[in-house]
């Protein structure tokens, strides 16, 4: 039996990013957000390292290092990143935002955006950005929300 769209059950495998210095990023990533090295890799002939990094849930974050790659424009928070096309944000969801905004905190990362209600109703979000200024979202979904 075939279906008729092979995505409808795919799930999210993982985000990759471009950045400047790889060791310092995944420094960034495990202090600021308990991320783990899964895997390594390295492309010396085209000039690319990369870092596959994990969450205890499972999520992943892929970091590629090349000795050519060019810097985005800087931007001031999520709406200025939306003014250039491509990636501008990817999101992590935990049960407490609060709490995920002391630990970020706590390891030296400064939140861009606070702690804010969002559009989409049952949700509240706050943004962080990564050495290299790539932005981060971290949103709750709100208990009556998580239930459904």
């Amino acid at each position: 039996m075939s279906r008729a769209n092979p995505f409808e059950t795919a799930t999210f495998d993982h985000v990759a990013v471009s950045v400047s210095d790889l060791d310092a990023t995944v420094a960034f990533y495990g202090d600021a957000f308990g991320f783990v090295v899964e895997t390594t890799a390295s492309f010396p002939t085209i000039g690319i390292r990369t870092a596959l990094l994990r969450l205890p849930s499972g999520a992943r974050l892929e970091l590629a290092e090349s000795s050519i790659s060019v810097p985005r424009p800087p931007s001031a928070g999520p709406a200025d990143a939306a003014k250039t096309l491509g990636y501008y944000h990817w999101a992590l969801e935990v049960e407490d935002l609060e709490l995920a905004c002391e630990a970020a905190a706590q390891a030296g990362v400064a939140c861009l955006v606070p702690p804010s209600n969002a559009v989409r109703e049952g949700m509240r979000y706050a943004y962080f950005a990564d050495p290299d200024g790539n932005l981060i979202e971290v949103v709750e979904l709100l208990a009556e929300k998580r239930e459904n």
